[in-house]
């Protein structure tokens, strides 16, 4: 899709109000991406992977994406980002009150985050159809299938495959940052939103 194709969209209206913020947006795709590699990076070379560090790599992506959902408030796709940042923050927080539960509960949360995170984000992708939507589709539909991936594997579960699958869903996630954040660029300064004449 090139990049003003979703101008004819009436729920992308509001676009060009945030194209000036494409460096934030590719600044939350490196730091999302690097996180993820650290999650895996970090489950590689690690003997025993801690609750606490998946904790703190949730809580620091979901302040990212807390911030960028304030800056583009005006914005149709400022759901998306916010809930992100909420599901995020709200499942760091409750693997930090309860570090002590069993992986049973931790798969159980990471899985709900998984699995409402991405029918969200692919919902909200196919219906707002804006720059670069079908990388943030695909991340969503991803998110989903790891989801009920950790939900199938929950008695089995290892601290080590959690936090393989978190780094894999944030890679995913800051790949589509990316690429929203390069099509917002290539936004000509002036376009405005125009309906199509019936």
């Amino acid at each position: 899709m090139s990049s003003n194709t979703f101008l004819d969209n009436p729920l992308a209206a509001g676009i060009n109000e945030i194209r000036s913020y494409w460096g934030r947006f590719l600044a939350l795709g490196i730091v999302t991406v690097a996180l993820g590699v650290v999650c895996i990076l970090y489950n590689a070379i690690a003997t025993q992977v801690s609750l606490v560090v998946l904790a703190v790599v949730l809580m620091v992506s979901a302040i990212f994406s807390l911030a960028l959902a304030i800056w583009i408030h005006n914005w149709n796709g400022f759901f998306m980002f916010f809930l992100n940042a909420l599901l995020q923050g709200f499942t760091s927080y409750l693997i930090v009150r309860y570090p002590h539960q069993s992986t049973v509960g931790v798969t159980m949360v990471l899985a709900s985050l998984f699995i409402v995170g991405g029918l969200f984000q692919t919902v909200t992708a196919g219906l707002l159809k804006f720059p670069a939507w079908l990388w943030s589709m695909l991340s969503g539909v991803i998110s989903l299938a790891l989801g009920i991936l950790v939900l199938y594997k929950m008695q089995n579960a290892s601290v080590f495959f959690l936090g393989l699958v978190v780094g894999i869903d944030l890679v995913l996630d800051g790949i589509s940052f990316l690429a929203f954040a390069t099509e917002l660029h290539r936004i000509p300064k002036l376009t405005v939103y125009a309906p199509k004449a019936a």
